[in-house]
């Protein structure tokens, strides 16, 4: 076999300031090979030509998700439980498109396997305790985990064995298990992706074998290919590799990769456990249900938002989705999809194509999806229940219009109300995030927000509520002074000039907090 070729990294990359705020479904019908405006992304289905030579020829890669705590551990404080669970997206997409490429995948989820309880996901999940161990504490309970872990993993089985991070105790306790695995004498590479904060890690980078910063297919490919090409040799060198975190003068430098969402391949389950996943977080939408995403990132630029591929937005072209969603249909009895979109609706041309194409199917799923509270027609919503969707879930996040204009939200609440009643009569159940303890935030920001429970609880049939989470990534904290703040000088949040100070807002918060859940249970029966 040739050996892979060596692309330039600054042609997979996005250059600063070139990616475009929106890609109309317009884009892609008149040029279905092309993946929108350029600079927008970093691969783009051109680009698989230089890949079509790799072969990794049964390639055993072995995908794991560990017995750390549920993706909300950092908003919840508490240990992640998995009984309401979906098949790892990531680990999806992964194995799909290695296997494409001619790796043999198995898939081990520690979330929903039953191999750890919830007390020892926390212990794994304790950063301060993964702190120590890698310090050289000795903690006997966390030993025992991890050996437990290793057993389960079986690296020694396989060519590479990769792990998707869910948040930063989590990334520690992988350097533990790769101390393990090489006091033992097994060498098989680990390679990490998902989460990842640098700073946390830069001690301990060094120590795993590779790390994929932004979306991992293509890196995760061009790993396995250098492996392949370099086996019986020494290895490393993965460096070149766009997306892979590198050191450089002393420094480790994270560029993250940015992709088509066209260089997907399609979806495929084998090695998933699926009788081990039933959803049921919303009342009514039960059992096996399947996450799939045909969107990433959002076109808006709300100042609080921690995506991270915001004013980064793509779309796959609706003809790879439908013909996806019918191969879940047909391949696995898939009959439920989560739908992980930002919102369903942010390209309306768009949506009405995927839900056309959908009745044109025979309407074979029942489905939900995330949706943004625009004006949208009535017979819009009267579509997307004939063609499945039986949940919407709405980013409302506040119903001031005061903050909506400070932060950039363009969202006015006006109609908020008729958005919610449309989509209910037309048998489309509504759940509504809701932000509370911004900045700046009042006490008559709340008691709207109450009002309008009040007023439109016919049309509300859940309601999820957040407490403000300080992101220091966002605008906000990029660029504290165009929202009237101050960042603090520990980094941990920030003051409002001539306002509440950032513990006095958390407090703050937390009281608004109280008073929503008490009336939502009093009057509502919510919670």
């Amino acid at each position: 076999m040739s050996s892979p070729k060596r692309i330039d990294p600054g042609f997979w990359r996005m250059a600063p300031g070139e990616a475009t705020p929106f890609v109309s479904l317009r884009n892609y019908l008149s040029a279905p090979h092309s993946d929108g405006p350029k600079g927008q992304i970093g691969v783009t289905t051109e680009d698989l030509a230089t890949l079509a030579n790799i072969r990794l020829r049964g390639m055993h890669v072995r995908l794991v998700i560990g017995p750390a705590a549920a993706e909300d551990f950092l908003e919840t404080g508490g240990a992640g439980n998995k009984t309401d669970a979906l098949p790892h997206l990531a680990l999806i997409n992964l194995a799909s498109f290695l296997r494409a490429y001619g790796a043999r995948i198995t898939v081990h989820d520690s979330f929903v396997s039953g191999d750890f309880t919830d007390a020892e996901k926390a212990i794994v999940s304790d950063l301060g305790r993964m702190r120590n161990a890698l310090g050289g504490h000795v903690d006997p309970e966390l030993d025992d985990i991890i050996a437990r872990w290793q057993a389960l993993v079986n690296a020694g089985d396989a060519d590479l064995v990769g792990f998707s991070s869910c948040n930063e105790a989590y990334q520690l306790s992988l350097v533990l298990l790769k101390r393990r695995l090489l006091a033992d004498g097994v060498e098989t590479p680990l390679v990490m992706g998902g989460y990842l904060n640098i700073d946390e890690m830069t001690p301990w980078l060094g120590e795993l074998d590779a790390v994929v910063a932004g979306e991992g297919e293509v890196p995760l490919l061009l790993i396995c290919n250098t492996l392949m090409e370099r086996r019986g040799a020494e290895r490393g060198g993965l460096a070149w590799i766009p997306g892979v975190v590198a050191e450089n003068n002393g420094r480790w430098q994270s560029s993250s990769l940015a992709q088509s969402m066209n260089v997907r391949t399609p979806p495929s389950l084998e090695g998933f456990e699926l009788s081990r996943y039933s959803y049921q977080t919303y009342a009514g939408f039960d059992g096996v249900t399947i996450p799939y995403q045909m969107s990433v990132g959002c076109p808006y630029n709300c100042a609080y938002c921690n995506n991270a591929h915001k004013r980064r937005y793509k779309l796959r072209h609706p003809t790879l989705v439908l013909r996806d969603l019918d191969r879940l249909r047909a391949g696995y009895g898939v009959s439920r999809l989560f739908l992980l979109n930002s919102a369903f609706n942010c390209d309306k041309a768009y949506a009405e194509t995927i839900t056309r194409g959908l009745i044109a199917a025979g309407s074979p799923f029942r489905w939900c999806d995330c949706a943004r509270p625009t004006r949208i027609r009535p017979e819009a919503f009267q579509r997307m229940r004939r063609a499945g969707c039986e949940w919407l879930n709405w980013g409302y996040d506040t119903l001031s219009n005061r903050l909506s204009r400070i932060y950039g939200r363009r969202v006015m609440s006006e109609h908020f109300g008729q958005v919610l009643a449309d989509s209910a009569a037309a048998g489309i159940r509504n759940s509504i995030n809701v932000v509370v303890g911004m900045p700046h935030e009042n006490e008559d920001d709340v008691t709207a927000l109450l009002e309008f429970f009040e007023r439109h609880h016919k049309g509300i049939h859940w309601v999820f509520y957040l407490h403000y989470n300080f992101i220091a990534h966002s605008d906000i904290g990029r660029f504290p002074g165009r929202y009237g703040l101050v960042r603090r000088r520990d980094g941990a949040g920030v003051d409002e000039e001539g306002g509440m100070t950032w513990p006095e807002r958390q407090q703050r918060g937390r009281e608004y907090m109280r008073r929503i859940k008490e009336t939502l249970a009093e009057r509502y029966g919510y919670y």
